[in-house]
């Protein structure tokens, strides 16, 4: 019984920190993609 209790709590214990380093991760400024737009190219007539 101690051994599933040990296993079920070292589970538990990966799993929420893996949900805390998702979420940190998560939360980390992204790097500026360039958008610049540039103007649709006019047809020539």
């Amino acid at each position: 019984m101690k051994k599933i209790m040990a296993v079920v709590l070292a589970l538990s214990v990966f799993a929420a920190f893996s949900f805390l380093a998702g979420c940190k991760k998560a939360e980390e400024p992204k790097a500026p993609e360039p958008t610049k737009e540039e103007p649709a190219p006019m047809p020539a007539k």
